[in-house]
């Protein structure tokens, strides 16, 4: 009796620390860089939107991506042409649980593991990643800023 109460409670710890382990990865793979960690490699665009100005004009998009493998998500923002000088964009990851009700964490493209916000000249960035486990949501927001309107075009994704 003791010996399969003993195989029972080992089974019991293994099948429990299988489970745990997914959101142990994930969570190794918060403020991270999604290249430097190669999670970029197999991310596809989870949810996207455009970027607008208030007029409408669309100037780019904004994306959230997703790695399976890491089980992490990201923002990037990309413009349709490279920034004019006096403009400047960036875009914004934010991961919230399950009912959207607390935001748990958000970074942007100059947090430490992004490659730093977008500058004249150039056209897009990427945020450190956050982990995206089952009962978590991440959303992403881009924007186009110039010295005398920080939101000069905007956009914000959906949940993922």
């Amino acid at each position: 009796m003791k010996q399969k109460l003993l195989v029972f409670l080992s089974f019991l710890a293994l099948s429990t620390m299988s489970f745990s382990i997914p959101n142990v990865e994930a969570a190794s793979y918060n403020g991270k860089s999604p290249v430097s960690t190669g999670c970029q490699n197999d991310a596809y665009t989870a949810v996207s939107t455009s970027v607008k100005k208030d007029n409408g004009t669309i100037v780019g998009t904004i994306q959230v991506k997703y790695s399976p493998s890491c089980k992490s998500a990201w923002a990037k923002t990309t413009f349709n042409s490279a920034l004019p000088s006096g403009y400047t964009g960036n875009a914004f990851i934010h991961q919230y649980n399950s009912d959207h009700s607390i935001k748990l964490r958000s970074y942007d493209c100059n947090s430490s593991g992004g490659n730093g916000k977008v500058l004249s000249g150039q056209k897009s960035c990427y945020t450190p990643m956050v982990d995206d486990p089952v009962g978590n949501y991440a959303k992403a927001e881009g924007y186009r800023s110039t010295s005398s309107n920080p939101f000069e075009a905007y956009g914000i994704t959906g949940y993922y």
